[in-house]
């Protein structure tokens, strides 16, 4: 449970918003219309004009009474929105906002729960791809279907994305598409989670540019059969650049995964018409009890100028890392791996110009070799290694080998910074948030240290109630821990900060 303190921000901060819903911020939007309207599933009908005593039913029908001018907000009452009319689909007359005049600020159209998480939408989130400028706060999504997020400027805030298709090659939630290119550009989804059965991914970004996954949380909770090679995956990054995940969670995905890409799995393939997979980061993120691969680089072509830094892969059945197929060039720094059972720890089984530098790592009980490489380039120094075995374990400058359980490492999202891999800057700090909050790409600020504290992490209890309902019995949920303290007490040690 969320101190009382807390408790209170969090309160101080909803009832600004709700003020500044319905105020209409003219200095700022001047051209932005400013309307707030509301949908009520419990409504006797959909007659009602969608003001607060006489809300609309459906949420097609709450959408058709914003301005293309943008700055509206539709609040939706709580409860359960299923059908048709609860459906966004291609053929949905969306309206969308606009960006800002003259350099100014963009005027968003805001969909929104009343009271986050109160809100469940059972019917399809099937973006037209002419959307643009439209901001969804506070709802989940069950629907046992793939959620297409296509166009552009469109931000999800606190959401939560439930199941996926069962077969075929479909994913539970994907950015992008092949029908354009880019099939989706300036994309935020932030402080939301996606999980339950279905879908080979369960986050696919795929022709896309200008991504930013911010405190997403996924699990892999299987549900999904094969009917050729296609493989899984926890979060994919395919064939798109520019592409940022920030303190990002992929956790307890145990499952059997045919094809199983990683956790995270980064794809190059060489699709004509479809960008290039370049200069994508993950930062500040934890890759947690995975039944495979923790992070893949794949595909048969080449991924350019990756970034893995401040990232934990920890209690992984086989690599932590690892490059496959094409040519890929990845930088690796300051990674905290440890109990990878059934294989080596960092490998390059890529193309012969793969390049992999590796800085600044803790490698603790790996099953076989530390580093392995088939072809290509592994360079890695400053490195420590322990109790690993095989033919290739840290050998580079600067390398150590010390037991890291009783050297800094007594939790997960931090090396103590007074411990002797603390003070040689070995290993991953996960304490505190990247990027301003609602920053797209590019925007000031949307891929700074923000020294906010990460933990404890927000929206846990929900996030919790949703991962463990339906008799889900695995990782977080066979623990009465909120999911701050499940990964820090993942080495055995309590949060330090409180009970």
């Amino acid at each position: 449970m969320e101190t009382k303190h807390l408790q209170a921000i969090a309160q101080w901060r909803k009832a600004i918003h709700a003020i500044l819903a319905g105020v209409c911020l003219w200095a700022l939007v001047p051209s932005a219309s400013c309307a707030t309207y509301y949908v009520d599933a419990s409504a006797p009908n959909d007659n009602g004009a969608g003001s607060r005593t006489s809300p609309k039913k459906y949420l097609t029908s709450g959408i058709a009474l914003m301005s293309q001018e943008g700055g509206d907000t539709l609040i939706l009452a709580s409860g359960r929105y299923a059908g048709a009319k609860n459906s966004i689909t291609p053929s949905t007359r969306l309206r969308n906002g606009r960006a800002g005049a003259k350099g100014g600020p963009d005027a968003y159209n805001v969909v929104r729960a009343a009271i986050d998480g109160s809100v469940t939408v059972t019917g399809n989130l099937d973006l037209p791809l002419s959307s643009a400028y439209l901001q969804f706060e506070g709802i989940k999504w069950t629907a046992a279907d793939q959620k297409n997020i296509v166009g552009h400027h469109l931000k999800f805030l606190r959401c939560a994305f439930k199941n996926g298709p069962p077969t075929g090659n479909n994913v539970s939630v994907v950015v992008g598409t092949n029908d354009q290119t880019p099939g989706a550009h300036d994309i935020l989804i932030e402080d939301s989670w996606v999980y339950g059965p279905g879908g080979r991914y369960k986050v696919l970004v795929f022709n896309s540019r200008n991504v930013v996954l911010r405190r997403v949380v996924v699990r892999h909770d299987g549900g999904w059969i094969p009917s050729n090679e296609d493989p899984q995956a926890g979060i994919a990054i395919y064939n798109s650049p520019d592409v940022e995940l920030q303190n990002a969670l992929v956790i307890d995905s145990t499952l059997q995964y045919p094809g199983w890409l990683g956790a995270i799995a980064h794809v190059q393939n060489d699709l004509r018409g479809t960008l290039e997979n370049a200069d994508a980061r993950v930062r500040g993120s934890i890759v947690l009890n995975i039944a495979d691969v923790g992070v893949s680089y794949e595909g048969n072509g080449s991924i350019r100028d990756a970034q893995i830094a401040n990232t934990v892969i920890w209690k992984v059945a086989r690599s932590a890392l690892t490059l496959n197929g094409g040519s890929h060039n990845v930088r690796a720094d300051r990674l905290t791996v440890g109990e990878v059972s059934g294989s080596s720890a960092i490998n390059v089984f890529g193309g012969s110009a793969s390049t992999l530098d590796v800085t600044h790592s803790i490698l603790h009980r790996v099953a076989r070799e530390a580093f392995r490489r088939n072809r290509g380039t592994l360079s890695e120094s400053i490195n420590n290694c322990f109790a690993t075995s095989g033919s290739v374990g840290c050998a580079g400058p600067g390398d150590t080998a010390l037991d890291a359980l009783t050297n800094g490492l007594k939790f997960l999202p931090r090396v103590e910074p007074d411990s002797k891999l603390g003070e040689a800057g070995m290993g991953a700090v996960v304490t505190t948030r990247i990027g301003t909050q609602g920053t797209l790409y590019g925007e000031p600020g949307y891929d700074s240290p923000t020294g906010e504290d990460l933990w404890p992490w927000p929206n846990q209890d929900r996030l919790r109630a949703d991962f463990c309902e339906d008799g889900v019995t695995r990782g977080l949920c066979g623990t009465p821990l909120s999911l701050t303290n499940y990964i820090w007490s993942f080495l055995g040690s309590a949060w330090p900060i409180r009970p």
